[in-house]
């Protein structure tokens, strides 16, 4: 097991290149503060008599300016992203997360972007009060999909970007269920005109925009909805 604790301050943890057998906890303390885990194994050991073990990750932040990068990284077992009051940015990209993604946030303009990644386990997106935006693109969510924006004005934003040599769509297998809260959300699902900005839902889908003026838009770009309705169940949502 790593574990790295820090106190008040910035703090800067960065794994680059590593494989770390056993779990790995990160809690940064208040104080801007930025997280990466890039190019490295976590969590996995096969050398065990028992046979494989996988071992999960937990991050979480004080009050402040927080950043998490994950790219081109194998976990698999399951991570837990906490970021405290404050503004956070998150990025996951070009990695493999075998079990559960769980995401939290608290007060405060937060972002969380998922791209070129797979999710073997439910996934869980809370990012709290504040204007948030939720981004992905050309990723796989094996389980449950649920994003709770939270209260004010959020944009959630699924596969409306292209990047050169990732042109599938973003697979959906489970039940998605994406919430809006009080405020003026926006829900767009797919791009008009981009190669591969399309998603496909396997399961039921449910947006819930709550209190305020909400839109959702799907763009004629080949988005897919072959859950039990054939399309989306929409609540408070014009």
């Amino acid at each position: 097991k790593v574990g790295v604790k820090c106190q008040n301050g910035v703090d800067v943890c960065i794994v680059d290149g590593s494989m770390i057998a056993g779990k790995f906890d990160v809690n940064t303390g208040h104080g801007e503060s930025s997280v990466a885990i890039w190019n490295s194994t976590v969590g996995y050991n096969d050398a065990t008599p028992r046979g494989t073990v996988f071992s999960n990750v937990s991050i979480s932040s004080g009050n402040d300016l927080s950043e998490i990068w994950f790219a081109d990284s194998y976990l698999p077992g399951n991570v837990k992203i906490n970021n405290g009051n404050g503004s956070s940015m998150s990025v996951i990209e070009r990695t493999e997360i075998g079990g559960q993604l769980n995401y939290k946030a608290q007060n405060g303009v937060d972002a969380l972007v998922v791209e070129f990644t797979s999710v073997g386990g439910k996934t869980n997106i809370n990012l709290g009060n504040g204007a948030d935006m939720l981004g992905v693109d050309d990723s796989v969510f094996m389980d449950q999909f649920v994003a709770n924006m939270g209260n004010d004005s959020d944009i959630v934003a699924i596969e409306i970007n292209y990047t050169e040599g990732y042109e599938d769509p973003s697979d959906f297998y489970g039940k998605v269920n994406l919430i809006g809260a009080n405020g003026d959300d926006y829900f767009q699902l797919g791009e008009y005109d981009v190669p591969g900005a399309y998603a496909v839902f396997y399961d039921a889908v449910t947006v819930n925009g709550g209190g305020g003026w909400d839109m959702l838009n799907v763009d004629d770009n080949g988005s897919e909805f072959w859950g039990p309705t054939n399309g989306i169940s929409l609540e408070d949502v014009y």
